[in-house]
């Protein structure tokens, strides 16, 4: 759990920030799930031609809430290319890091191949309200 709250503000602190509260946010949950089975303790970052706007932390079950770039729950109304990440480890644990990078690295590989890069992923997902999303990479 410690881990997992370290890489949520460790995203939120690393992405720009957005704009103002004055944006509307809409609560977005959901799966992602790789070759059918769920995608787990990867980040699912959601961008559009400005940048990131936000992403999720995906649990064991791939389950995942997505975070505005401002750190608030939610996300802004629009289409938004989808792409995944590995959480950064906390920096006293370097070599657990590099253990757990070089198993995901192995496993996935055909994964962020294909969706490791906002600018190459072919995955799109619209968001234009509250909703539950199942994110299929396939």
């Amino acid at each position: 759990m410690r881990i997992r709250t370290i890489a949520i503000c460790a995203f939120c602190l690393v992405l720009p920030v957005g704009c103002g509260k004055d944006v509307k946010l809409y609560e977005v949950t959901g799966t992602a799930t790789y070759s059918g089975k769920p995608i787990r303790n990867l980040l699912v970052n959601f961008s559009d031609e400005s940048g990131v706007k936000g992403g999720g932390l995906t649990d064991s079950e791939g389950r995942l809430t997505l975070l505005h770039v401002s750190g608030r729950q939610g996300i802004e109304a629009g289409t938004y290319r989808v792409w995944v990440s590995v959480p950064n480890a906390p920096k006293e644990n370097s070599e657990g890091k590099k253990l757990a990078k070089a198993k995901v690295d192995r496993e996935l590989a055909s994964l962020f191949q294909k969706y490791g890069s906002a600018t190459q992923t072919p995955k799109t997902v619209e968001i234009k309200d509250k909703q539950e999303i199942q994110i299929v990479f396939d």
